[in-house]
C-alpha cells in the first residue's frame, strides 16, 4: 500500500494547529538520536489535529510518552488515511518496524506493509 507521508514538522502546539487537517490517519513521533532519526511513538486518529494536541497537552496519560515529548528537538510526521482497518493495518506496520518505545502496549492486527516515512 502506498500512502503520502507529510515531511517532518516540529512537534508543538503552534506547528500542530498550523499543519495538521482534522480527518482521519496514522502519524509517527520521531527524534534525532546519534545523527539518526528514530521512530518513538506510532498511533492513529479519527481526527489528527486533536489527537496530537491531546499529546502536547497535560492530558496525556502515557507517562513515556509524556517525559520524551517534553525533550526539545521531537517531530512528526503523518498521513491521512480514512478506513479504520487500513489504519490499523497500517499501525500495525509501523510498530513491528519500528518498535517504538513509547507505545507501551502491543498493536494487534494484520499488518498491511506500506511505503515507510
Amino acid at each position: 500500500m502506498e500512502v503520502n507521508w507529510t515531511p517532518f514538522y516540529e512537534l508543538s502546539d503552534a506547528s500542530v494547529r498550523k499543519n495538521v487537517p482534522r480527518t482521519p490517519g496514522v502519524y509517527t513521533f520521531w527524534e534525532l538520536k546519534g545523527g539518526y532519526w528514530k521512530c518513538f511513538y506510532v498511533g492513529q486518529a479519527l481526527n489528527l489535529a486533536d489527537r496530537l494536541l491531546q499529546h502536547l497537552s497535560s492530558q496525556e496519560t502515557n507517562k513515556h510518552l509524556k517525559e520524551r515529548l517534553s525533550k526539545p528537538n521531537q517531530r512528526f510526521r503523518y498521513t491521512e488515511v480514512s478506513k479504520l482497518g487500513e489504519r490499523n493495518g497500517i499501525l500495525k506496520y509501523l510498530y513491528v518496524t519500528y518498535s517504538p518505545d513509547c507505545n507501551t502496549e502491543e498493536i494487534r492486527g494484520v499488518a498491511f506493509p506500506v511505503n515507510l516515512p
